[in-house]
């Protein structure tokens, strides 16, 4: 099993997953037509999806523990196809804590990263 920590100067690395989402390739880049996938077809799923992972990143430094992205959280809707809510037993795996974190940071503000900061219990997801 691979490590998925490294250090870069005075900076520990510790990749993240929060599951992952499925979709065919002529869903996620719709301007490429299917033809243009075979010789890529080894890259792809047994029925022919590509395979996304929700990557997340934890970095230590300077005393200080920061979490980048949260993933798509426990309670997505609209990823039929997908693995989402590992992140928390992710980091239980790898030996981290919640109450490690200091800092959340995201990237970019599309569901696949920012789940885990949402609560939907209620109805409409929440901060």
């Amino acid at each position: 099993m691979p490590d998925n920590r490294i250090t870069v100067g005075n900076v520990e690395i510790t990749s993240l997953s929060d599951g992952h989402i499925e979709f065919t390739p002529e869903n996620f880049f719709p301007s490429i037509p299917a033809e243009a996938w075979e010789p890529y077809r080894d890259q792809l799923s047994s029925d022919g999806r590509m395979l996304l992972n929700v990557g997340s990143f934890l970095l230590r430094t300077g005393g200080k523990t920061v979490l980048i992205d949260t993933g798509l959280g426990p309670n997505v809707t609209g990823f039929q196809d997908s693995v989402s809510g590992q992140l928390l037993k992710d980091m239980d795996a790898k030996g981290i804590s919640l109450d490690e974190i200091d800092i959340v940071a995201m990237t970019h503000l599309h569901v696949d990263h920012v789940g885990w900061n949402l609560d939907a219990s209620g109805g409409a997801p929440r901060p």
